[in-house]
């Protein structure tokens, strides 16, 4: 694990040299809107986040993270959990910013930005502030909610 995180640092930087470089580079506006195109889409995952067992039980959001955009998740009724992320109010063992989904080197990955009661993978909870990478199928306990992880 220590060697991924490494690995993901390392090419976190790759793609902002690309992004910054390919912008530099096509003079053209039919040559830089490709790049645009194929930068959007190596960059951007889409993720959805079905609630199987709790309180929003039965509803799916489809979560579009994009490098320095995340998705937040969270008790919190605001703009940026209701519009990109998951706002669930009404439970109170879920913190008002639980957890986000980022995009690192062109991969989805769920964080717990520290919140009270955690978050747990397979009854084990995961560290604080930690990224780690979103499996298909991948199921996780945030708050009284379990949510189920789909790559798409």
């Amino acid at each position: 694990v220590p060697a991924g995180g490494r690995g993901v640092g390392e090419e976190n930087v790759q793609p902002a040299d690309s992004s910054a470089a390919a912008p530099a580079k096509p003079s053209a506006a039919a040559t830089a809107k490709p790049k645009a195109k194929t930068t959007k889409a190596a960059g951007t995952s889409t993720v959805y986040a079905e609630i199987i067992d709790g309180l929003y039980a039965g509803q799916t959001f489809e979560l579009q993270p994009k490098p320095r955009s995340p998705c937040f998740i969270g008790r919190s009724a605001g703009k940026k959990f209701r519009d990109r992320g998951i706002s669930m109010p009404q439970d109170g063992e879920v913190s008002t910013t639980h957890g986000k989904v980022e995009v690192k080197a062109g991969k989805p990955y769920y964080t717990d930005v520290g919140s009270t009661n955690g978050t747990l993978l397979d009854g084990e909870e995961l560290e604080a502030n930690v990224p780690l990478l979103i499996t298909d199928g991948m199921k996780l306990l945030i708050g009284a909610e379990t949510i189920k992880f789909t790559l798409g």
